[in-house]
């Protein structure tokens, strides 16, 4: 039986041999799919056919279009004598068969085309556009950067460099891994913004807007998986502590985990990593602060919270023009800043084996968030109402709930807004004694476990 055009040109092989033998990071190369007159792959959840445009990116045609562009190849859209299929159609068949993939879409962090991910085939569609370094002067950036991180009696800058270059290693090299949330705190317009827009160029020039979701007001998060840099900025805070401890949850799981599932409203639901870093920007009032959830032991070491002072900016960026033109002065700069970036050596006392830089928070923050937290509450109201003559109190978290909504009316109305559900008494004197180990602990009395809780 004579053999048609299309039956020899695309013979169907086992794709996943070559697929499932490439690391990671590393696309499959096009020789793989070279028996194609050009490079399509097919999604077999949305039915579509994907293509490469003239700007390098994947792009979704209909099985219609394809046999068009088949066809302008020069194969017969016709049935020939003896065969039973069209050379066209033949085509189509082998690709649906040999050349399908489980997911399309953007990935941060990774090149375009076919990936192996957790044994799923990923079609990634477009690449991160990567700014390269370059040995060249980078003032305005320099100036800028010191006013902001340096300007105190704590220098923080070393942290930003070293957090900037292992988030940008992570992006460049295709390289999930774990990372901290990076926290600038300072006042209204003092550059909390400009920086996150500058780590966005850096990072490859995407962003997410993850609040929602790790705030717990969706469970979609779809549209992060195409952003490195996922930022939280001028959002409504929850200011309970469910939500707050809720949001420490989903930062805890962000920055350690390399595998999140990807949830669309009506997409499949698999497992990727994306190479993201989380930055937040926040007014230092109280109010503003308490979007951070409480920095227990648990989430210490994932936060690097920064005081972020107003520079003096060398350039006027007053008006639409003149901020115009100071972000062009800074892009010009960038590829010098990223050189020192990469260049940059992380000191020896700032290493960490597990984020490769150890987590810091400014002690003026923790102290302004630390008063926030209804722990720190209730135990100044115990040490004000509570505990006289150098004598320490004795009693179950029952007693002490009863005893603080005894007392007068203030102390009452204090107590009523701290202990709003029950056990909360105990929740937060478990909280404290892991704090102040010397002033709050227990002991075993008839069966019963009673707190025993010091003067400072």
């Amino acid at each position: 039986m004579k053999k048609n055009k299309a039956s020899s040109f695309l013979t169907p092989k086992p794709l996943s041999n070559f697929v499932m033998n490439e690391l990671v990071e590393n696309p499959v190369p096009f020789e793989v799919i070279q028996e194609l007159p050009f490079e399509v792959w097919y999604h077999a959840p949305s039915g579509k056919f994907f293509i490469k445009d003239s700007r390098d990116k994947y792009i979704q045609i209909i099985r219609e279009a394809l046999k068009i562009k088949i066809a302008r190849c020069g194969f017969n859209s016709r049935i020939q004598e003896g065969e039973n299929v069209s050379e066209r159609d033949a085509m189509i068949d082998d690709i649906m068969a040999s050349y399908n993939v489980d997911h399309v879409g953007e990935l941060a962090g990774y090149q375009s085309g076919v990936h192996t991910i957790n044994n799923a085939r990923i079609l990634v569609t477009k690449s991160p556009t990567i700014i390269e370094g370059d040995k060249r002067p980078y003032q305005i950036l320099s100036q800028i950067f010191e006013g902001m991180f340096n300007s105190g009696d704590i220098q923080q800058l070393d942290f930003v460099y070293g957090w900037l270059k292992l988030a940008r290693e992570s992006v460049v090299n295709s390289n999930p891994s774990p990372g901290q949330c990076l926290v600038l705190a300072g006042p209204k317009n003092c550059g909390k913004s400009l920086f996150q827009d500058i780590v966005t160029e850096i990072l490859g020039g995407r962003i997410g807007k993850p609040y929602s979701y790790m705030a717990g007001k969706t469970e979609f998060n779809s549209d992060l998986f195409a952003a490195e840099h996922w930022v939280i900025a001028d959002e409504i805070p929850h200011r309970d502590i469910s939500h707050r401890r809720a949001f420490g949850a989903r930062i805890k799981d962000c920055t350690v985990n390399k595998s999140m599932q990807y949830q669309g409203k009506f997409k499949e639901s698999l497992t990727l990593t994306p190479c993201k870093r989380l930055t937040i920007s926040l007014n230092d009032e109280s109010d503003n602060l308490m979007i951070l959830p409480p920095l227990d032991e648990s989430l210490i070491d994932k936060i690097i919270m920064l005081k972020v002072a107003t520079p003096e900016f060398p350039l006027d960026s007053s008006g639409v023009v003149n901020r115009h033109g100071l972000w062009n002065t800074i892009k010009d700069e960038l590829p010098g800043l990223i050189d020192h970036i990469e260049q940059f050596k992380i000191s020896g006392e700032n290493l960490d084996t597990r984020f490769g830089l150890k987590g810091f928070q400014h002690p003026e923050l923790m102290d302004a968030l630390e008063e926030l937290n209804p722990e720190s509450k209730l135990l100044e109201l115990i040490d004000q109402h509570l505990l006289s003559d150098n004598k320490p109190w004795e009693g179950t978290s029952i007693n002490l709930e009863a005893e603080l909504l005894d007392s007068y009316s203030d102390c009452r109305r204090q107590a009523e807004k701290i202990l709003k559900h029950p056990m909360a008494a105990k929740k937060y004197l478990m909280h404290l004694k892991k704090k102040h180990p010397n002033r709050i602990s227990t002991r075993e009395s008839n069966g019963k476990s009673l707190w025993v809780i010091r003067q400072p």
